[in-house]
């Protein structure tokens, strides 16, 4: 399974001419032949696109959010001072074409039902090696009953942030339902590696985001592959 041999490219191969989740950051990653790893997120017009933040303005430095938008309007957000914009997940897939492995990250809120069956839908006729993450377990649950062809894996964190509230800090930290979403592997914020929880579940395990040569080889008996970003392992 190509999910613990190669490592996988942080959104994309991106550097300072080459945007995080654009179509020539993942294109880089194909020619030097690392997996990519990239976050869609579910438009106003039910369609996949691939951008991390909630919010455009980091990314486009214009105001507003992902979800209020569609495919007609992705053409003007350009990305980080460059021509290059927001791409859907249809054109990952028909860039990519199976050449390298996907590690697709489901960006949910409250459209578990909707997103998942985006995704299997965009999905459905890919010829290629596609997984799939989320922080949300209970979109892994349906993403199991709709396609459980898919791998799926479960993120996870200590959330020293205080990113989500503390019941689900609490779960989710704990690795608590991978069973009852019928979880393949676990991917864990690499700065809380080791741990028991991790130990204990007797999965595949993923570090994230490994950024120097130095956490990388501090991960290599703890963790079973990684996505990486900032350098080539």
């Amino acid at each position: 399974m190509s999910l613990i041999k190669k490592p996988f490219a942080h959104r994309g191969l991106h550097n300072d001419s080459f945007p995080e989740n654009s179509l020539p950051a993942f294109e880089n990653a194909v020619q030097n032949r690392y997996g990519i790893e990239l976050d869609v997120h579910l438009m106003k017009d039910g369609r996949l696109v691939v951008f991390h933040d909630d919010e455009l303005e980091r990314m486009t430095e214009k105001e507003g959010f992902v979800k209020e938008l569609t495919r007609d309007m992705l053409s003007e957000y350009k990305l980080k001072d460059t021509t290059y914009c927001i791409p859907t997940l249809k054109a990952v897939l028909d860039l990519v074409k199976g050449r390298v492995p996907l590690l697709i990250e489901l960006k949910v809120e409250r459209n578990v039902k909707k997103i998942a069956k985006a995704f299997v839908n965009e999905c459905e006729k890919y010829n290629g090696e596609v997984f799939v993450q989320s922080f949300h377990p209970f979109v892994l649950r349906k993403l199991y009953k709709l396609a459980p062809r898919y791998k799926r894996g479960q993120l996870s964190s200590f959330f020293e942030q205080n990113e989500i509230s503390y019941f689900k800090r609490f779960i989710i930290k704990r690795l608590w339902l991978l069973k009852y979403c019928h979880v393949n592997f676990v991917s864990y914020n690499h700065k809380n590696l080791p741990n028991k929880f991790c130990k204990k579940c007797k999965l595949p395990i993923f570090a994230y985001t490994v950024r120097t040569e130095e956490e990388q080889k501090r991960l290599s008996d703890c963790s079973d592959n990684f996505i990486f970003e900032n350098y080539l392992p």
